[in-house]
């Protein structure tokens, strides 16, 4: 037979079931909401990185057409300045011919060695150019 104090305990025992099943559901709906937002902010963090990245590609584009633009600037400055020392150095090499073509002509006259009369060749545009040139100038290059 069933005695008063079994019954008793086992109402205790429901009665604590009850309850564990009830803060149990309190914990599951607190668990669900908290999944919800983490899920929420997941996305947003998801979005926000799908932007970064775009603006990393943006950017890394762009640095990629500013160090073409100055490889090709550089490039430019490269072929002027190799032009200029060609200049200068064909410059020279004329003016060089030219004093050996002016000593030949006064060795070639010893009665005017006493006077000694200084040829002058006119000058090319580009030599002309070429004197008034100063390390001062700068050239645009864009």
């Amino acid at each position: 037979m069933i005695t008063l104090d079994q019954v008793l305990l086992l109402q205790k025992k429901v009665e604590a079931a009850v309850e564990k099943i009830i803060s149990l559901g309190n914990e599951v709906s607190q668990l669900k909401s908290e999944n919800d937002a983490l899920r929420s902010e997941c996305a947003e963090l998801t979005n926000a990185l799908s932007e970064k990245t775009k603006l990393v590609s943006a950017y890394q584009a762009q640095q990629d057409k500013i160090e073409d633009t100055i490889l090709k600037a550089l490039n430019r400055l490269d072929t002027v300045e190799n032009n200029v020392l060609d200049s200068i150095q064909s410059v020279s090499s004329k003016s060089e011919s030219e004093n050996n073509i002016e000593e030949d002509v006064v060795s070639e006259n010893p009665e005017n060695n006493d006077v000694q009369e200084e040829i002058s060749v006119p000058k090319s545009d580009s030599e002309n150019k070429d004197e008034n040139f100063s390390s001062s100038d700068q050239f645009e290059i864009f």
